[in-house]
């Protein structure tokens, strides 16, 4: 998150009591973090693995898909080549399962496209906290990293609670 970079310009003493009401209440870290903890209930190597079972699913029906007549193509072969001896139910049965899977596995390709480029998005997310928490991005471990925000995220928000309940009871 941007909100994490930090600042060059660091104060070295403690900070104003207002500033601290200012910087807990903006709602940056809060809200880009809020999501966090549902996060890590679910660990990324599980992820990857429903991912790649979803790819593998993908790429069956494509293949499956690859082998079913084409209605226009049959069609003109048919015609061409003169009356045929049977199959005509297989070829029909493909052509139904062209017709009613074609679609569908158009619209889960750009799915998992847009899937895939969330987990790389991701993925150079936590390298970038990684690196932020002063850690090797090669040997970090997402789950942890993520652990730290959750943690980071649920310390603002009673951070948050706590200066809310200050200012109620000054005002």
């Amino acid at each position: 998150p941007s909100c994490l970079i930090p600042s060059p310009h660091q104060p070295t003493n403690p900070p104003n009591p207002q500033l601290l009401r200012r910087s807990l209440t903006t709602p940056c870290l809060a809200q880009e973090c809020s999501h966090v903890g549902e996060a890590c209930k679910l660990p990324l190597v599980e992820v990857a693995r429903m991912l790649k079972e979803i790819q593998d699913g993908i790429r069956a029906v494509g293949q499956e898909l690859a082998l079913c007549p084409v209605s226009d193509l049959v069609d003109d072969i048919a015609s061409a080549a003169g009356p045929q001896d049977g199959g005509g139910a297989e070829q029909l049965i493909g052509q139904r399962f062209r017709q009613a899977m074609g679609g569908f596995h158009a619209e889960m390709g750009q799915r998992l496209a847009s899937l895939t480029a969330l987990q790389e998005e991701t993925t150079g997310l936590l390298r970038k906290l990684a690196t932020f928490f002063g850690e090797d991005p090669n040997q970090a471990k997402p789950d942890a990293i993520l652990r730290s925000c959750a943690e980071i995220a649920r310390a603002m928000a009673a951070a948050d609670a706590t200066v809310a309940a200050l200012q109620e009871s000054e005002g």
